[in-house]
């Protein structure tokens, strides 16, 4: 529901700001004041396309802003969450129309883009008006409005997952089916591949191995004569570092008889004494460790140059090899057994076609249902309005072609004659501006609490049409509102009259014209309604005339 409405520098409005509230509120004023100003305002807010010729004359931008009340547990929520733009029950949209630069849309100070707004604004308001913004202009919305009415939603969403799995079965075998009439020429080039790799036979963590190995044989030498040398050094040499620091800690020891003090020096000396000659077997280890067979030294290499070699030629890491023959192995023994992968195929789109045929037979008896209910209700409701004889109807035809869509097998499309005698054709073609208003206004009353669209805008409903016609209109609407937030720009004193609240729009003559919007209490009322009723000069017989009507709504 919209709360909240702020216009700044749009078309001829300098500065609107209003609270708009549930139930049934009436937008009049004279002709040609910007009735519609607001609107069109709501329109471009919730995505409709936009340029620099709504601002303000004189100004660099316009600004549209609506505070719009999310219900609890209502898809609009969802859909704000999912796209981290607010969980609350409260929600900012804004909208800037820049002179020469692309509009800008905000949801809770976020940005978004037209698409956004649009797609959000559709879930909680539904604008009737010019042919051109009508939703019952758009086929789809014929489907959309019927499935709402029977609860289809979650039957849908379990069509859709039958339908992507069907749609993905027919994938797999059409791709097998490729696949078979390539199969020699892949089996000749996965034998080639697999003799190569067959013969290497990778493991997960042999080349890692392979590495510390083959780096260590690279330097085999630099390792021999360095840990040799300094094997020499420390113990086996003529002046090794062990025998000179023995003699050193024998001098010391003389000494010590003089100086107790040197003992701890000799102390220290004789654990580096001792560490050193534990170095000794651990170099030696390493020497002998050196003495790698000729045989194991040429298994390495091989294998190295080979891990390298087909690492390249299948341009993976040396250590993904591995990966690459398991890989190829699946594939080889998917390509042997054709029939029996043939087979599963077969199986797994046969459970989805029955999965997605079962649904769809619900989902069409549902339709049927709904359309049958829906299609008798507006028929009676459109006698009420205007349209004395007329017939609505809502069509079920299965696809031409038989297909299983994600919505079903059949389209949906409201036909209509709104006169007798006339036979039924798409809704589209035959209903005029006023009509079609009217038609939606019977279908908004027939589907009222079935539909998640809180909040409905109706423009000039009443066109062509007056006296007890004009007073059921503004009856459906109240009776709308009762559910809804309705909100409706009106000509008719009687439809006017109906409402729970008022606003007037005027419009301000002079060198700077400008629209304001207010909300009228029960005494302006009454004088809108007089005017409406009776023209311009207001007399005592208009007055009460308003006041009996005010009184009866």
């Amino acid at each position: 529901m919209i709360e909240w409405l702020h216009i700044r520098d749009f078309a001829i409005a300098d500065q609107i700001e209003l609270s708009l509230y549930p139930g049934f509120t009436t937008i009049t004023g004279e002709t040609g004041s910007g009735k519609s100003l607001m609107v069109d305002a709501l329109s471009i807010l919730l995505g409709a396309r936009s340029d620099d010729s709504w601002i303000r004359h004189g100004a660099d931008e316009a600004e549209i802003q609506a505070e719009i009340h999310v219900p609890k547990g209502h898809a609009a929520g969802d859909w704000l969450q999912q796209r981290s733009l607010g969980d609350g029950a409260q929600c900012i949209l804004r909208r800037l129309i820049r002179r020469e630069k692309p509009s800008r849309g905000f949801i809770n100070g976020r940005a978004v883009n037209a698409g956004d707004l649009r797609e959000f604004g559709n879930l909680l308001v539904d604008i009737h008006g010019q042919h051109e913004h009508h939703s019952l202009m758009q086929r789809q919305s014929h489907q959309l409005l019927l499935d709402e009415a029977a609860d289809n939603q979650a039957i849908l969403d379990r069509l859709n997952l039958a339908c992507d799995q069907l749609n993905a079965a027919s994938r797999a075998i059409e791709e097998f089916e490729q696949k078979q009439q390539q199969t020699q020429e892949r089996m000749d080039l996965l034998s080639f591949q697999l003799q190569e790799l067959d013969g290497l036979q990778p493991t997960a963590s042999e080349w890692t191995d392979l590495e510390v190995h083959h780096n260590r044989l690279q330097h085999m030498q630099d390792l021999i004569a360095g840990a040799t040398g300094v094997l020499t050094g420390i113990t086996d040499g003529e002046h090794s570092i062990v025998g000179e620091l023995e003699s050193h800690i024998n001098t010391l020891s003389n000494l010590s008889q003089i100086d107790p003090a040197l003992k701890e020096t000799i102390s220290m000396l004789r654990e580096a004494e001792i560490n050193l000659t534990e170095c000794a077997p651990a170099l030696r280890s390493i020497v002998e460790s050196c003495d790698v067979p000729a045989d194991e030294i040429d298994r390495i290499e091989h294998r190295f140059s080979l891990f390298n070699q087909l690492s390249r030629k299948h341009r993976v890491a040396p250590e993904n090899l591995h990966q690459v023959w398991q890989s190829l192995q699946d594939e080889r023994q998917t390509l042997i057994n054709p029939d029996e992968q043939s087979a599963r195929l077969q199986e797994l789109l046969s459970a989805a076609e029955k999965e997605y045929d079962a649904l769809a037979d619900q989902l069409t008896q549902r339709r049927d249902k709904q359309a049958a209910d829906l299609s008798s209700e507006v028929t009676a409701l459109m006698n009420t309005l205007g349209m004395t004889g007329g017939v609505f109807s809502v069509d079920l035809s299965p696809y031409d072609d038989g297909r299983r869509s994600r919505s079903g097998r059949e389209q949906v499309q409201y036909v209509v004659s709104t006169n007798p005698g006339q036979p039924p054709q798409p809704l589209q073609k035959v209903a005029s501006g006023g009509e079609l208003s009217r038609i939606s206004l019977a279908i908004q009353v027939a589907l009222a609490g079935k539909t998640p669209v809180s909040t409905l805008i109706f423009d000039e409903v009443d066109i062509g049409v007056g006296g007890a016609v004009a007073a059921a209109v503004g009856e459906k609407l109240r009776t709308l509102g009762e559910t809804r937030q309705v909100l409706c720009i009106t000509h008719l004193a009687q439809v006017a009259s109906a409402g729970e609240q008022h606003l007037q729009v005027t419009k301000s003559t002079g060198d700077d014209v400008s629209v304001s919007i207010r909300q009228l209490n029960h005494t302006d009322r009454v004088e809108e309604i007089a005017r409406m009723s009776g023209g311009e000069q207001v007399t005592t017989e208009s007055l009460a005339h308003a006041e009996r009507l005010l009184g009866a709504a």
